[in-house]
Parts: C-alpha cells; structure tokens; sequence
C-alpha cells in the first residue's frame, strides 16, 4: 500500500470526517 503526503489542510478530518474521506477518493483517482 503506498502512502500520500497529505496537505496541511487534510486536518479538518477532525470537523469533516466525510470530507477526510472524500479528498483520500480525488487523490486516490488522481493518480
């Protein structure tokens, strides 16, 4: 499994669970 270097911003996983992981979908197809 490789691993990303998330941006700073990835931290609102704290307020937006949902978005946390909505933005792990985009770098995922983002390949």
């Amino acid at each position: 499994m490789e691993s990303y270097t998330l941006p700073p911003d990835f931290a609102v996983d704290k307020a937006f669970p949902e978005g946390n992981y909505l933005k792990v979908l985009f770098i995922a197809l983002d390949i």
